[in-house]
């Protein structure tokens, strides 16, 4: 990976494994393995999965629950927000979309939210930005 990336997006090759059932437990556990053997260090990455619950991204849950042990495990944290109105931006996200599906309507309604997640500066800044 190059020293230069800082900030990635994952996208999982669900549709791929759905259309494959007897080998879908064998190929989940490889893409498991290799995620966590190969993820970056948490200090300076940012990471994000992002999925419906229509169609194939209905077959994303279970998935993504080992993914995110994973995660943990591996020392990613999740944005966390204080009584005190502290906000401290988290390094991975998962974000599962109710209603939705694996299409571009979708990914341009994420399209926002997914920008502010990776590219966090300021996100008064990335708001005023017209996608």
């Amino acid at each position: 990976m190059p020293q230069t990336m800082t900030k990635t997006s994952i996208q999982t090759p669900e549709e791929y494994v759905a259309q494959l059932p007897e080998d879908r437990q064998k190929i989940v556990e490889a893409i498991a393995n290799t995620l966590s053997e190969n993820l970056p260090d948490p200090i300076n990455h940012k990471i994000l999965f992002t999925h419906g619950t229509e169609g194939l991204d209905a077959l994303y849950g279970p998935t993504q629950k080992q993914i995110d042990q994973i995660m943990k495990k591996s020392g990613y944290e999740n944005d966390k927000f204080f009584k005190d109105g502290t906000f401290v931006p988290g390094n991975w996200k998962t974000q599962v979309d109710q209603g939705l599906g694996h299409e571009e309507s979708t990914w341009q309604k994420q399209f926002r939210e997914n920008i502010k997640f990776l590219l966090y500066v300021n996100y008064r800044v990335i708001d005023a930005i017209q996608f």
